[in-house]
């Protein structure tokens, strides 16, 4: 989307007159566009150690956001604890230096997530690179050793989600900030990659118990659906 610049004249107490016109502001929306671009790395060794602390698991049909992650096999329960969620998108294109107004990501809520006891917060920075690369599963911390940008905001109080859901409550705070400190670099160009790590805080996650979060679909659980994809959202002058 576009808006159409305006014209503003202005006349000051000295009788003159100053014309200046509006600068044109843009919609970019970019999909995650590849199963290995939304991933999770695990924080701490699953118990039993199935998994060790920053195993990459790149194939997951969802994003656990601030949820503690367990499955039952064979008369057996394994403790995944809690993941850091790295989401990546290629292919945006946004101008060198461009001034952003506002961005945000929006997921598509894969379940029917309600618990708000603890509340469920996700730290949120960006990669600080001019150009992501793209994620290796076969190495340990692919995620968390990445650079982050200084500029970061805290999603918290995350709403209740209802399956299917894709609207205000799965949509994060603005990240203007950090798209902004990223589309500032000298190497970015457009229609590099831009990353997004998230963290969950809180001092169950410290403690490593067990709470409720939101799951997202992911690219490989959406499918061919590229519309419950994860969606950077960019509003931008230039």
């Amino acid at each position: 989307g576009e808006t159409t610049p305006e014209l503003t004249l202005t006349l000051n107490e000295n009788l003159t007159l100053t014309a200046e016109f509006s600068k044109e502001q843009k919609t970019l929306e970019v999909f995650v566009s590849h199963s290995h671009d939304d991933v999770e790395e695990l924080i701490k060794d699953s118990k039993p150690p199935l998994w060790k602390a920053g195993h990459m698991y790149m194939n997951s049909s969802d994003l656990e956001l601030g949820k503690f992650d367990s499955f039952r096999e064979s008369n057996q329960n394994t403790n995944f604890g809690y993941f850091y969620i790295g989401v990546r998108f290629r292919n945006v294109n946004l101008p060198k230096g461009a001034k952003i107004i506002k961005a945000s990501i929006v997921f598509t809520a894969k379940n029917n997530d309600t618990s708000t006891d603890p509340p469920v917060q996700m730290r949120i920075h960006g990669e600080d690179v001019g150009n992501a690369a793209e994620y290796n599963k076969d190495e340990l911390k692919n995620l968390s050793n990445r650079t982050k940008t200084t500029a970061n905001v805290l999603w918290n109080n995350i709403p209740a989600w209802s399956q299917g859901d894709k609207g205000a409550a799965q949509t994060t705070v603005d990240l203007k900030d950090i798209v902004q400190e990223i589309a500032s670099r000298t190497d970015w160009a457009a229609n590099h990659a831009m990353n997004f790590i998230f963290t969950p805080e809180g001092d169950h996650v410290n403690n490593n118990e067990r709470a409720g979060g939101r799951r997202a679909l992911s690219f490989d659980g959406a499918k061919t659906d590229e519309q419950k994809r994860p969606v950077l959202k960019i509003v931008y002058e230039k």
